[in-house]
């Protein structure tokens, strides 16, 4: 984020629409790696904004 900042993008927007998702590839995993996949994007997404670490992970879990 910062270096987008830097480059003139505002992070208040950058914090607040940004989207961090799981790579292409989640296909042949199981459903429960695959869904840890998207809790940790998900938290790593969480945590780019400065919400509470791990709070996604315990309401979706």
């Amino acid at each position: 984020m910062r270096l987008l900042a830097s480059r003139g993008v505002d992070e208040g927007l950058l914090r607040e629409r940004a989207m961090i998702t799981p790579s292409c590839g989640l296909e042949g995993l199981s459903e429960e790696r695959a869904e840890r996949a998207y809790r940790l994007a998900a938290e790593v997404s969480a945590a780019l904004r400065g919400e509470e670490p791990g709070r996604l992970s315990e309401e979706g879990a």
